[in-house]
Order: C-alpha cells, then structure tokens, then sequence
C-alpha cells in the first residue's frame, strides 16, 4: 500500500509499505528517505496516535492512501564540563 507521509516543514511524500509490516520497518523507510530523521528520534502520528514501533501498520489502522504526521525532535547536547576538586 501507498501511505503519505507529512513533515511538520509542510514536506509531502509517500512510502510504499505492507499492511503487515511493522511501524518500526515504516520508520527506517522514511530515514532513508528524509534526511535528519534518524529513527530514535522519529514519532508517527496517525489520527491523533503515536503509533508504537512494535505494531504493525495495518493493526494502527492505517490504510492505502492515509497519512501520517512525521515529528522529529532534536538531540540536545549538554556541554560536558569537567570539575576537578583537589583533595587535601
């Protein structure tokens, strides 16, 4: 089946995927699809539902034609600081 995925930018595409096909195969398509969308950092919404990685897409409810919302959230990195403390 052909599912549209939507990017939070306004991006559009689609994906070609099984029905029994689980969510997390569904994420690794769209990372090699959509740069800066590694897959620990990809939420798919559909209706309303983040959808698990361990269900598969046709248990979600997500048919030909459907779509789903593609959020990306950004790794922060915290500055790593070393503090010594001299011990007398």
């Amino acid at each position: 089946m052909l599912v549209t995925v939507k990017t939070l930018n306004g991006r559009k595409f689609q994906v070609e995927i099984d029905a029994s096909d689980s969510v997390l195969e569904l994420k690794k398509r769209i990372e090699r699809l959509e740069e800066n969308a590694p897959i620990p950092s990809q939420k798919l919404v559909f209706k309303g539902k983040i959808l698990s990685d361990d269900s598969s897409v046709g248990s979600a409810g997500v048919s030909n034609g459907d779509f789903v919302v593609l959020m990306v959230s950004r790794v922060w990195r915290v500055p790593c600081r070393w503090y010594y403390v001299a011990l007398s």
